[in-house]
């Protein structure tokens, strides 16, 4: 199975964070999703690709899997909030990317989850979002 034919049948999901590169992914690297059933996720990823490395983590699942080369997914059933979780998972939007069909969050949800991993994770990259500050502070309040 190819990596849109994947992403395209997959349960209930968006992938967060995307990167630009993508779908190549950088070694070492991985691909954020947040799904509504990581059960069924999970369920779905194994029957389609090898797994080589499952590890819990306190707030997300790691999964590697072998597609040639390795694939490394991290599985986020919860988000910032309830309601942003389901927010994000609710209105999402399909992008066409080198002929493949992928589903992420619509752009202002995309924004406030870079600018917590700037605020959070201190991550550089998205030091630009921090001007999504109040908008992810709303989110914290419900």
């Amino acid at each position: 199975m190819n990596l849109p034919e994947l992403f395209t049948k997959m349960p209930a999901h968006v992938i967060m964070r995307m990167a630009p590169e993508f779908p190549n992914v950088k070694p070492n690297s991985d691909i954020d999703i947040l799904c509504q059933d990581m059960n069924a996720v999970i369920t779905y990823l194994n029957k389609h690709l090898t797994l080589k490395r499952f590890d819990v983590t306190p707030r997300h699942v790691q999964l590697d899997y072998d597609m040639p080369g390795l694939l490394k997914f991290d599985l986020f059933s919860f988000h910032i909030s309830g309601q942003f979780t389901s927010d994000c998972l609710r209105d999402y939007q399909w992008v066409n990317i080198k002929d493949g069909w992928y589903k992420v969050p619509y752009k202002p949800h995309e924004d406030m989850l870079k600018c917590y991993e700037w605020i959070v994770n201190k991550k550089q990259k998205y030091e630009g979002y921090g001007k999504y500050e109040e908008l992810l502070n709303e989110y914290y309040r419900t």
